[in-house]
């Protein structure tokens, strides 16, 4: 994808994101303080329920246009203080700003896990043999998508109506991963302006080991594709030293190549 530069990756994850958080239902939103916001060209995502996850308490976007300025970092921060919420993470990309300098000048050092960012262009994906089967959760399995969704990754079972939500969505196209009955993985795909982004791939601990997220990322490249994505974008952590790293040889298996690491800005010990 030699044709998408640093802050189309970055825009498509933003924009995913923050309409997941626009999906949050009444429920969830009030129960875990679930807010959103622009700041310039980022995305502000909170949750203070569910303070100690970065995933739910993050600045991402910065520096992917013109509208980007020094303040919406300090305008995140207040407001990450405002809320009570003590584990956050501002993420710039390289290339997007000087990250070294502006972390230094708020006293932010970079999380010990980094997030990598990959991408893929439009090759048809490659067959996964797997004795599971995938398929397109529908409405009726919205439910079933959410409470796998939230089991694989270990969230709280009352996140699980938010992961619902996805299901039918417009813009988003959800996958479980079946053993005979039984749903054990799940995967989504959010169509943006003219790239997809793969995310919300979990899968149950008993089942891991079985092909289900190779699978899964096969069928939403192939579900892109049909819906005419020129690329598609995702991530995952960076190991740390002694991890396996199953994330990383799933994705590359499915095309993607690894195109940067992105540090989390957290406050300094």
């Amino acid at each position: 994808m030699g044709d998408v530069g640093t802050a189309e990756l970055e825009a498509a994850e933003r924009d995913a994101c923050a309409d997941f958080w626009a999906a949050a239902p009444a429920g969830v939103r009030a129960g875990f303080g679930v807010e959103s916001r622009r700041l310039g060209d980022a995305a502000l995502l909170m949750a203070p329920g569910l303070d100690g996850s970065l995933v739910f308490n993050r600045m991402l976007g910065w520096g992917v246009g013109g509208a980007s300025r020094e303040a919406d970092i300090d305008a995140a921060i207040a407001a990450f203080g405002q809320a009570g919420v003590r584990a956050w993470a501002i993420q710039i990309a390289p290339g997007l700003g000087d990250v070294a300098a502006l972390a230094a000048a708020r006293a932010l050092v970079p999380h010990p896990r980094a997030w990598v960012r990959f991408a893929r262009g439009p090759e048809p994906p490659a067959g996964v043999v797997t004795a599971l089967l995938v398929r397109e959760a529908g409405p009726r399995e919205a439910g079933v998508f959410g409470a796998t969704l939230a089991r694989g990754f270990g969230m709280p079972e009352a996140l699980a109506p938010w992961a619902a939500a996805l299901v039918g969505r417009a813009g988003w196209r959800c996958f479980l991963a079946w053993d005979g009955e039984e749903p054990v993985a799940t995967g989504a795909l959010h169509l943006g302006d003219g790239l997809g982004w793969l995310g919300f791939g979990g899968t149950l601990p008993e089942a891991r080991g079985r092909g289900a997220q190779g699978a899964l990322l096969a069928a939403r490249v192939a579900a892109g594709l049909a819906g005419g994505c020129r690329g598609f974008v995702t991530e995952t952590g960076l190991p740390l030293a002694g991890e396996d790293a199953p994330s990383f040889r799933n994705i590359g298996r499915a095309g993607f190549r690894a195109a940067y690491a992105r540090p989390n800005l957290v406050r300094a010990p």
